[in-house]
C-alpha cells in the first residue's frame, strides 16, 4: 500500500471495509490528483474515532440528511439521490460510516477554495457534526461562505407553511393534489406573503405528456429535483391556470429548525433523484425536508409503498405539527361566488362587459345605481382575469386594454361593495377519509346469495363522503371485489378497475367546463346462457354537469363502452348510449345516489342494456359507512334486481 493510500485511509476516503471497485477508484484519484493537504491530521484522526465510538452514521439525524432508506428486500441502506459528487466517498451513496468519515476528513482540507469547500457546499452536515463532536472550529481551516450568506439573508425565512392545491385531473401527476412549502418571510405588511419564497420538488418532464409520460412516471423514468419560485408565480399557475383552490398548512418550526431546513435545502439544490408519480414524488421528498429540520419526527417512513398528497398532510397534522391553516380560493371559485348576488340582467351585462359585446358607456350600464355598476364592474374585471388566464394557457392574446379601463372605470365610483363570503370548505384535505379502502358486503344477485371482499387502493369515488375532497372528482386505481356463492362454494372475481377517473365541474353562466369519465377494467356479466362471465370495458364518457345546490349534484353525460368477452361476435361489442349521476345529501352523513345508464350495442351484439341503481350511504364515523345498494338492470341476459349491504372502511 502507499503511503498516499495510507493516508487516505487514515482521513476517512478510503473505508476499511471497500471493495476492490472502490481501491481501483481511489487509485485512479492518486493518479491524477496531487496529494490532499490537511490542517490538522491528529484532530481528525481523533475526531474519526469519536465519530466511530458514538455511532454517528447510525444516528437517524446523519442518515436523513443523505437521504438514506432501506430496500424492501435486502433491508440495505441506499440514498435515493443519484449525484456521486453529492457524496465524497465513493461508496457513499450506501455507506453511511464511511461517508461520515470522509465528510469529517473534507473539513479540513485547505485546498478547496471557499465556495468549493465542504463547509459552504453541505453546511447542514457540517453544523450537526460540530454540534455532535464539539468541533474546535480553530483547529480547522477558516471558510467564508458569502454565496450561502447571501442566500439565507434573500430568503428572510421565519415560518413554514405546507401548501396543497388541491386535485387536478387533467394532469395525470396531479390528480391526486401536490405538495409544496412556504417560506414566509420576515415582513408582517398584508399581501407580502405573495413575495415570499416556495420550494417545490417535481420531476424534470420537459413538457412531456400523453402515455409516454405516465409510463416513465410510474417507472421513475424522470429525475427529480428540488427548485425555488416566488409564491405568486405558483399562485398564477395553480389558482388562476388550474383553477385550483389551495390550502396553507403553517407548521410550527423554531428559528433553529426553520434554519437547520435551509442549509440542507443549499445542498440540495444541485442534488437530482428518480421520481415515481406512486411513492417517490412531491409529497415524500418534502417530508424529508421537515425531517431535517427536526428529526425526531416519523413522516416518510409511513409512506414506503404510495405518497398520496392529502395523505402526508394528515401524517403531518396528526405529529402536531400543525400552527393554523389559511384558505386560498381559486379564481373560478372567486367568480362563481361574486356572480351568486347578482341578478340574471346583470349577470348578462357582466359576460358582455367581458366579451366586449358592450362598452363602459352602455346606457344599460350606467342607468343602475353605483353600487351595481362597481359589483358589476369588479366582477367583470375578474371575469376577464379568468378568460386571460385561460388564453394564457392557451398562448392565446389576452385583452389588457380592457383590464385597464375596468379598473379605471371602477376607481370612479367612490363607492364600497359588500364583500362576498365565500364560504371555506367544512373540510380541510387532511379532515378527509384516508385513501385506501377495504369493504365487506352481502347481497343477493337476482338468483342467488353471496359474500363480497372488496378492497380499493385509492382513493375516492363520486358516493364517498365529500368532505375534504374535491366536489365532482372521482379518482380510482386498482379497485377489486372477490364474491362468494355459499350454496355453491364458488368463488369470482366480480370486478377488477385499473382505473376510474370522473372529473363533473359545475357548469354555470361564467364557468362552462365540460364533464367527463374513463374506466378502464372488468367485471361479471351475465350472458345469455344464464352464466355470468369476466368481461372486460373500456369506457368514455362526457356531458355537463350541474349543482342544484350545496348539497347535491346533477351530471348527464353521452357514453361509448367497449366490452370485451369471447361470447361476442369477433369477441368485441361496441356500444354507445348516455348516462346520469346524481346525489343529494339528505344530512352530512346521509347521502342517497343514484346512477341510470342506457347502452345500444351496434357491434359484436345488438342488445340494448341498462342499468337504474339507488344507494344510501350513511357515514357511521370519518373513516366507516354503511351501503344499502338496489341495482335494477339489464345485461345480456333478462332482467335482474340485485341488492347488497357493505360495509366500508378506510385506512
Amino acid at each position: 500500500m502507499t503511503s498516499k493510500e495510507l493516508n487516505l485511509r487514515r482521513v476517512g476516503l478510503v473505508h476499511p471495509t471497500q471493495n476492490l471497485v472502490a481501491r481501483f477508484f481511489i487509485l485512479i484519484i492518486l493518479l491524477i490528483q496531487p496529494s490532499i493537504s490537511l490542517a490538522n491530521n491528529s484532530y481528525l484522526a481523533k475526531l474519526q474515532q469519536q465519530a466511530k465510538r458514538l455511532k454517528l452514521a447510525e444516528k437517524r439525524a446523519w442518515q436523513i440528511l443523505l437521504h438514506y432508506q432501506t430496500t424492501l428486500i435486502s433491508q440495505q441502506l441506499h440514498s435515493l439521490i443519484i449525484n456521486e459528487n453529492f457524496f465524497f466517498h465513493p461508496l457513499g451513496k450506501v455507506d453511511p460510516d464511511a461517508e461520515l468519515l470522509a465528510t469529517l476528513a473534507q473539513f479540513f482540507l485547505t485546498e478547496a477554495k471557499d465556495e468549493d469547500s465542504a463547509q459552504c457546499r453541505f453546511p447542514a452536515r457540517f453544523q450537526w457534526l460540530k454540534q455532535q463532536l464539539q468541533l474546535d472550529i480553530q483547529q480547522l481551516p477558516i471558510r467564508d461562505c458569502q454565496s450561502l450568506k447571501h442566500w439565507l439573508n434573500n430568503l428572510e425565512v421565519n415560518e413554514i407553511s405546507v401548501v396543497f392545491p388541491v386535485a387536478y385531473l387533467n394532469n395525470p401527476a396531479s390528480m391526486f393534489g401536490h405538495n409544496f412549502l412556504k417560506l414566509g418571510q420576515k415582513i408582517n405588511s398584508e399581501g407580502d406573503d405573495l413575495l415570499a419564497w416556495t420550494i417545490n420538488y417535481a420531476a424534470m418532464t420537459a413538457k412531456e405528456r400523453g402515455l409516454n409520460f405516465v409510463v416513465k412516471g410510474l417507472l421513475g423514468g424522470y429525475q427529480g429535483k428540488y427548485t425555488l419560485a416566488p409564491y405568486y408565480l405558483l399562485l398564477k399557475e395553480y389558482a388562476d391556470l388550474d383553477n385550483r383552490d389551495l390550502w396553507e398548512y403553517q407548521l410550527n418550526f423554531n428559528p433553529q429548525e426553520i434554519r437547520r431546513l435551509l442549509l440542507h435545502l443549499w445542498e440540495l439544490l444541485p442534488a437530482r433523484f428518480d421520481y415515481y408519480f406512486i411513492n417517490k414524488n412531491c409529497s415524500y421528498q418534502l417530508l424529508t425536508l421537515l425531517e431535517v429540520a427536526r428529526p425526531e419526527l416519523n413522516l416518510s417512513s409511513q409512506f414506503k409503498f404510495d405518497a398520496i398528497p392529502a395523505d402526508t398532510i394528515r401524517a403531518i397534522v396528526q405529529q402536531g405539527l400543525l400552527k393554523q391553516t389559511h384558505y386560498r380560493q381559486a379564481l373560478a371559485t372567486r367568480v362563481t361566488a361574486q356572480a351568486k348576488p347578482l341578478n340574471d340582467l346583470q349577470q348578462q351585462l357582466v359576460k358582455a362587459l367581458a366579451q366586449e359585446e358592450i362598452n363602459l358607456t352602455s346606457p344599460q350600464l350606467k342607468d343602475l345605481s353605483k353600487i351595481e355598476q362597481a359589483a358589476i364592474l369588479e366582477l367583470a374585471f375578474d371575469y376577464l382575469s379568468y378568460l386571460n388566464a385561460k388564453k394564457i394557457k392557451y398562448k392565446q392574446e389576452i385583452k389588457g386594454q380592457l383590464a385597464y379601463d375596468l379598473l379605471a372605470a371602477r376607481s370612479l365610483l367612490d363607492v364600497e361593495v359588500p364583500i362576498t363570503n365565500i364560504k371555506k370548505p367544512l373540510a380541510r384535505p387532511d379532515e378527509g377519509h384516508a385513501g385506501n379502502r377495504a369493504a365487506l358486503a352481502y347481497g343477493y344477485d337476482g338468483q342467488q346469495q353471496f359474500i363480497e371482499a372488496g378492497y380499493r387502493w385509492a382513493y375516492h369515488d363520486l358516493d364517498d363522503n365529500s368532505q375534504g375532497f374535491v366536489k365532482g372528482a372521482e379518482v380510482e386505481f386498482l379497485k377489486s371485489a372477490l364474491r362468494y356463492y355459499p350454496t355453491t362454494g364458488k368463488v369470482n372475481l366480480e370486478t377488477i378497475e385499473l382505473i376510474k377517473l370522473t372529473s363533473l365541474p359545475e357548469f354555470n353562466n361564467f364557468i362552462q367546463p365540460f364533464s367527463w369519465q374513463v374506466l378502464l377494467g372488468g367485471k361479471q356479466m351475465r350472458f345469455a346462457d344464464n352464466e355470468r362471465h369476466l368481461t372486460a370495458i373500456a369506457k368514455m364518457g362526457g356531458g355537463l354537469s350541474y349543482y342544484p345546490s350545496e348539497n347535491s349534484l346533477l351530471s348527464v353525460n353521452l357514453l361509448s363502452s367497449i366490452l370485451l368477452n369471447h361470447k361476442f361476435h369477433q369477441y368485441t361489442a361496441i356500444g354507445m348510449g348516455a348516462g346520469l349521476h346524481f346525489h343529494y345529501d339528505l344530512f352530512p352523513a346521509w347521502r342517497v345516489v343514484l346512477n341510470a345508464s342506457i347502452l345500444k350495442y351496434v357491434q359484436g351484439s345488438h342488445q340494448t342494456t341498462y342499468s337504474y341503481q339507488l344507494k344510501q350511504r350513511v357515514n357511521l364515523s370519518k373513516d366507516v359507512a354503511l351501503v344499502v345498494d338496489l341495482n335494477h338492470k339489464r345485461e345480456f341476459f333478462d332482467t335482474e334486481l340485485s341488492m347488497q349491504l357493505i360495509l366500508q372502511k378506510y385506512f
